[in-house]
């Protein structure tokens, strides 16, 4: 057995809750809190309704949990030392690259003394990767490969009937393609289903990734503890017409 008492695991599918106590007495308790080796009898009210365990060693461990448990890297802090500690043992560092260029061209031309015309275009392409802490496909900083291509385009005329009329017409298009696909860029042969076991519906909104785990004690330089935020995955497009006239 676990010689800390607060660390001792027991089997949640034998606990009865008492109201004396405020919560379910412990009765099983598993060996050496080791899951893999330790079977569930599980509960007999649950016999015959598909929710029962099945009678083999190491049923109480999720199997999609397991297999994202194993893409948290190793302890690198402390290890083998006296200061070694078990609730501050890994860090890690990283950079955010990115590029971001554009161009302009302005042509401004004038027709007589009355009327003028001038054009303008604007092009820029975005390119970022954020740093990545654990360099697997649950990694929880990673945002994957953002690329955006802004756009834009406006015409403006002016037109002087006298000294005090002016007129003023202009029109302007702004366009933004952006696209992020996640991890999935990263790790081509990714398949939530097949790689980590979900069920099936999961692919469902066409999001390739991990899914996004959230430990209330456990601290990560991403916003997971482990796995990537949907939100990540994106793909916009953004246009915006303008048309003004003005007479002074």
């Amino acid at each position: 057995m676990c010689l800390d008492e607060n660390g001792q695991l027991w089997d949640p599918y034998s606990g009865v809750y008492i109201p004396e106590l405020g919560g379910p007495l412990r009765t099983a308790f598993i060996p050496f809190n080791n899951l893999a080796t330790y079977q569930s009898p599980g509960n007999p009210k649950l016999d015959g309704t598909g929710f029962q365990l099945a009678a083999v060693p190491g049923n109480l461990i999720d199997r999609v949990a397991y297999k994202m448990m194993q893409f948290y890297p190793l302890p690198n802090l402390g290890v083998g030392t006296p200061e070694y500690d078990r609730f501050n043992n890994w860090i890690g560092s990283g950079v955010n690259k990115g590029t971001n260029n554009q161009w302009d061209l302005k042509i401004d031309h004038r027709f007589g003394g009355s009327d003028s015309l001038s054009g303008k275009f604007s092009w820029g392409r975005q390119r970022s990767r954020g740093a990545t802490c654990f360099e697997n496909l649950a990694d929880p900083c990673a945002w994957g490969q953002w690329s955006a291509n802004p756009r834009v385009f406006a015409l403006n005329y002016v037109h002087t009937f006298g000294p005090s009329t002016l007129l003023n017409l202009s029109f302007g298009v702004a366009r933004l393609f952006g696209f992020d696909p996640g991890q999935a860029a990263d790790f081509p042969g990714f398949d939530p289903v097949t790689t980590l076991g979900m069920p099936d519906y999961i692919k469902r909104p066409g999001i390739v990734a991990a899914p996004a785990i959230y430990i209330g004690t456990y601290g990560s330089a991403g916003g997971a503890s482990i796995g990537m935020d949907a939100y990540h995955v994106i793909k916009l497009a953004v246009e915006t017409h303008q048309v003004l006239a003005s007479l002074n």
